[in-house]
C-alpha cells in the first residue's frame, strides 16, 4: 500500500500531503484499505498522544494521521515540508462524498446525537441525493456490552459499507475504529464534530478565522465552560511540547521489537549500496524498530531548494523512522569539497544521534572515503548500544594514498570495538544481523 510520507509530531506520525492526493491516495487503492481507520489529528489529540503511549499508538496504527488543525499543519511546515497542507475531517467529509456519488461505493454513520443523525440524514439527502447511504446510527452514551457491540459489527458490515464515518469524538472514537480494525469490513474514519457541521446543530467558524488558526477560539466563544481547558490549557502545552519537540527526536516505540540505529550517508539517494540496504530493511522492518540517519538528497552535487531551510527533516516512510541531516552542495571535480560535504554530515549526524533515544544496536558499513567507522563508535557511547559494522573489501584495504591510510586505520580500530564485524556477502543473510 502506498500512502504519504510522515513527520513525527509529538509523537504522532503525521502525514504530509493535501485534499486532493487523499483522494486520490483513497479511490486509488481502496481494495487494500478495507478493515483499516484514518484520524484526523489537531492540537487537542496530539498534546494527549504525548501524554498517554497507548493512544499515541492508536494513532500510529492508522493508515494515516492528517493534519486536521491548521497549527499542526503549520508546524509540518515549519520543519520544511512546505507541500503540507491542513486536511481538517469537516473539509475531507464533503470531498469525499462529492467524489463517490454515482459510484457503487457505501456510506455508513455511526456517532452523533439522535438529533444529529436525523438532521445529517435530511441534509445528505439534499445535496447529496446520488450519494449511497446504507445506514446511520447513534450510539448509546455508555459502554456497550459485547454482545451489543457484536451486533453493531454485523450491522454495519451486512449493510456493504465501503466508508464508516465516526462521530464520538476523540479519544474514543479513535479507540473504537483501533479495536474494530479488520473487524469492520470497511475503511473508516474519525471525524470527531463533523457530524454536527454538517447536519447544523452547531455552527463552524467562518472561513477567514480557520484560515488564521482561531477556529479554537470561535469554538471557545460557544461553549467556553466545557472546552476552555481543552483549548486554553492544551493550546499553551502544545506550544510549549512543539518547541520541546524540535530539540528531542522521539518516536512512540513498540516495546516487544529491538530497536536499531543505521548510519547511511546516501540512503535517500539512487545508490547501488542505499538499494541493497532498503532490501534488507524492508525484510527486517517487521522485526526490529529502525532508525535510519542519512543525509538529504544531493542531485549533481546540489541540494535540492525544500532541504535548505533547515538541519534535520523528520520523516515516517513505511515504518521506518528517517531523520535526514543537511549537508552543503560540491562540485564533484573538487575533492575538498567534496571531503566537506562528508565531514559535514558526519558533525550533523552526532547532533542527530542525541536526538534519537537508547537503541539497542548501532550499524553502519565501513568505507575508505568516509568517517562511518568514528560515526558508529561514537554512536555506540552516546546510545549504549551494541555496534555491528561491515568491514570493507581486502581490495578496498590496498589504497596508499594518505586519507585511505588514516580511515583504513579508523575502520581497524571500529572493527576491534564492534561487537560483530560481518564481511562481505556475510550481510545478504538476514540472519548474520545483529545476533550479537
Amino acid at each position: 500500500m502506498k500512502k504519504p510520507s510522515t513527520t513525527r509530531i509529538l509523537g504522532v506520525n503525521i502525514s504530509i500531503t493535501n485534499m486532493e492526493d487523499v483522494i486520490q491516495c483513497i479511490l486509488s487503492q481502496f481494495d487494500s484499505l478495507k478493515g483499516q481507520y484514518i484520524c484526523f489529528s489537531n492540537v487537542h489529540t496530539t498534546v494527549m498522544s504525548r501524554k498517554n503511549p497507548d493512544y499515541c499508538r492508536v494513532q500510529n496504527n492508522a493508515f494515516m494521521a492528517l493534519p486536521d488543525g491548521s497549527p499542526v499543519a503549520l508546524v509540518a511546515r515549519m520543519r520544511g515540508y512546505e507541500q503540507a497542507e491542513q486536511v481538517a475531517g469537516p473539509d475531507f467529509m464533503p470531498v469525499l462524498w462529492k467524489a463517490t456519488e454515482n459510484t457503487e461505493y457505501k456510506h455508513y454513520f455511526y456517532g452523533g446525537s439522535p438529533e444529529t443523525i436525523q438532521k445529517l440524514q435530511e441534509v445528505l439527502a439534499r445535496k447529496y441525493p446520488d450519494m449511497k447511504v446504507v445506514g446511520m446510527e447513534s450510539p448509546p452514551y455508555r459502554t456497550l456490552t459485547p454482545e451489543e457491540d457484536k451486533e453493531v459489527v454485523n450491522r454495519i458490515n451486512a449493510s456493504g459499507a465501503d466508508f464508516v464515518w465516526v462521530g464520538l469524538g476523540a479519544p474514543k472514537q479513535e479507540r473504537w475504529m483501533y479495536e474494530h480494525r479488520n473487524r469492520v469490513h470497511a475503511l473508516m474514519f474519525g471525524v470527531g464534530a463533523g457530524f454536527d457541521f454538517h447536519a447544523g446543530t452547531v455552527k463552524r467558524a467562518p472561513k477567514w478565522m480557520r484560515e488564521h488558526y482561531l477556529e479554537w477560539f470561535y469554538r471557545l466563544m460557544q461553549d467556553p465552560k466545557r472546552l476552555w481547558k481543552r483549548y486554553v490549557v492544551t493550546n499553551i502545552q502544545f506550544v510549549g511540547l512543539s518547541i520541546a519537540d524540535a530539540f528531542a527526536w522521539k518516536k512512540q516505540q513498540d516495546k516487544d521489537k529491538q530497536t536499531i540505529l543505521i548510519y547511511s550517508y546516501d540512503y535517500m539517494m539512487s545508490s547501488c549500496s542505499s538499494k541493497k540496504l532498503k532490501e534488507w530493511i524492508d525484510a527486517q522492518k517487521e522485526q526490529f524498530e529502525i532508525t535510519i540517519i542519512c543525509s538529504v538528497p544531493v542531485i549533481d552535487g546540489r541540494v535540492p531548494r525544500e532541504f535548505r531551510q533547515h538541519k534535520y527533516f523528520y520523516e515516517n516512510y513505511d515504518g521506518i523512522n528517517i531523520l535526514q541531516v543537511r549537508v552543503p552542495d560540491y562540485r564533484e571535480s573538487f575533492s575538498l569539497s567534496r571531503r566537506w560535504n562528508k565531514v559535514v554530515f558526519f558533525l550533523n549526524a552526532i547532533f542527530a544521534t542525541t536526538r534519537v533515544e537508547k537503541q539497542d544496536f548501532i550499524y553502519t558499513s565501513l568505507s575508505e572515503r568516509n568517517l562511518n567507522s568514528i560515526l558508529g563508535i561514537i554512536g555506540k557511547r552516546l546510545k549504549s548500544s551494541k555496534l555491528v559494522v561491515k568491514d570493507i573489501t581486502p581490495e578496498q584495504k590496498e589504497k596508499r594514498d594518505r586519507m585511505h591510510l588514516i580511515l583504513n586505520k579508523c575502520n581497524s580500530y571500529a572493527c576491534r570495538k564492534a561487537n560483530q564485524v560481518l564481511v562481505g556477502e556475510e550481510t545478504d543473510s538476514n540472519e548474520s544481523f545483529f545476533v550479537c
